[in-house]
């Protein structure tokens, strides 16, 4: 009785909607209970039809979330490889990292995508934006952008060096393929800059003084990397050989010349006096 019932109402919708179309009623004839019928069936599988893709996308794109991120740190300037896992990952549509879109793949579907860190500053959340939603704000989703650390070393060639000397200062800096400048100081003094590449810097002088010098390199750090400061480098400046040679052989022979020249001067004033009181004087030259 009720398959009947609904029979006639949807052969009166039926009719009601032919009369829509038409402005004259066809009489209920054979062909029009056909069609009835048909009518009936057409409404009976878009119904089930309708329930089912409801079913399924309801079963398929639920809520989706996460549950773990690695690794959960990179670099400010992006490009690191995040796995994110997690649950109703289907029909993905967007990952970003606090705001900031990611280039992504479905390594699992529905519980793994691997993602592409964006450029970013400090922890941001993931975000992923499936058929079932976005996934809500948790700890678990967070990531932190932190510069990595660097080391700074300093070499000195030649090392001692002399008054005047050349000295090439090389600074060698280590970490996520640092960029920037090197500062070179002698004491707290700044003597000198130079830009790195590939990881190092050097810096010439010929301007040290005698004596011992503390040298340090100071890496002003970048983007992917904080900044570090060398090891004190002990350079020693002396006075060349040659010039210490030379100054014994001032030192030893300006007796002897005061001597012999005192000499010569005092043996031209006594030579001065006799020829004025001769008869017959001798010419003075000038070189006694």
């Amino acid at each position: 009785m009720a398959l009947v019932a609904f029979q006639s109402a949807a052969c009166r919708f039926s009719s009601a909607a032919c009369g829509g179309l038409r402005v004259v009623a066809l009489p209920k004839t054979r062909i029009q209970s056909r069609a009835c019928l048909q009518v009936t069936a057409a409404f009976f599988v878009a119904l089930l039809c309708t329930l089912g893709f409801a079913g399924t996308a309801q079963a398929q794109f639920g809520p989706p979330s996460i549950t773990s991120v690695s690794p959960n740190t990179g670099l400010p300037a992006g490009g690191t490889t995040v796995t994110i896992t997690g649950t109703n990952f289907f029909a993905v549509s967007a990952v970003n990292f606090g705001g900031n879109a990611a280039t992504f793949t479905i390594t699992v579907p529905g519980t793994q995508i691997t993602a592409t860190a964006p450029a970013g500053a400090g922890t941001v959340d993931i975000r992923v934006t499936a058929g079932g939603g976005t996934t809500p704000l948790t700890a678990a989703d967070q990531f932190t952008y932190a510069p990595a650390g660097s080391t700074t070393s300093l070499s000195a060639s030649p090392n001692p060096s002399n008054i005047g000397q050349a000295v090439t200062f090389t600074a060698h800096v280590t970490g996520a393929a640092p960029t920037g400048t090197v500062t070179f100081f002698d004491g707290g003094t700044q003597i000198g800059t130079a830009t790195l590449a590939g990881n190092t810097a050097t810096f010439t002088t010929s301007a040290l003084t005698n004596g011992s010098h503390s040298i340090t390199a100071r890496y002003s750090g970048d983007t992917n990397n904080v900044a570090s400061t060398s090891a004190a480098l002990t350079q020693n400046v002396g006075v060349p050989s040659g010039s210490v040679n030379l100054r014994q052989l001032q030192l030893s022979a300006t007796p002897i010349i005061a001597q012999i020249s005192g000499q010569a001067i005092s043996g031209a004033i006594d030579n001065a006096i006799d020829a004025g009181f001769s008869d017959n004087p001798q010419t003075v030259t000038p070189n006694g």
